[in-house]
């Protein structure tokens, strides 16, 4: 004989096997307290939510720079919320395509050293040229001569 273990998910409301659940260490029974796929619903649209896309980026900022999400606000208010490079807010639209993108934070590679806050064009003029001063340099040569 087989015994069948349920558990009740308090949001779809049924009684699903134990199978269904993740696992939760702080809990009694040592699984969550909604069942996979309702959690998997929830943290999907968590982070569709502006909220959520907050939490992303100052977690990003903050392990792939060391950049708190305060930190981050108050350069982008130190440079007026423009480029630090051409002077413009930011125009590329987020992934929801609704509104645009936070400018991006502009780091040396070798140094880690946070430059400033920059568009996604400039950032990725600098990227695109590899951070070479000589292939910027020849840049401004090439489109001085071809106007």
């Amino acid at each position: 004989m087989i015994l069948i273990i349920l558990k009740y998910c308090s949001h779809c409301k049924k009684k699903l096997p134990l199978g269904k659940y993740n696992k939760h260490k702080n809990e009694k029974d040592g699984l969550q307290p909604i069942c996979a796929e309702c959690q998997k619903e929830y943290a999907t649209k968590y982070r569709q939510s502006p909220r959520g896309q907050n939490i992303r980026r100052a977690n990003h900022t903050k392990s792939r720079f060391g950049l708190s999400q305060k930190q981050y606000f108050k350069l982008l208010e130190a440079q007026k919320e423009v480029c630090k490079i051409c002077n413009n807010p930011e125009t590329a639209m987020g992934s929801g395509g609704k509104k645009s993108r936070l400018l991006s934070v502009d780091h040396n590679h070798k140094t880690g050293k946070i430059r400033g806050l920059l568009c996604h064009s400039c950032n990725s003029l600098i990227g695109h040229a590899r951070e070479n001063i000589l292939i910027l340099q020849k840049t401004i040569k090439y489109l001085e001569e071809n106007q």
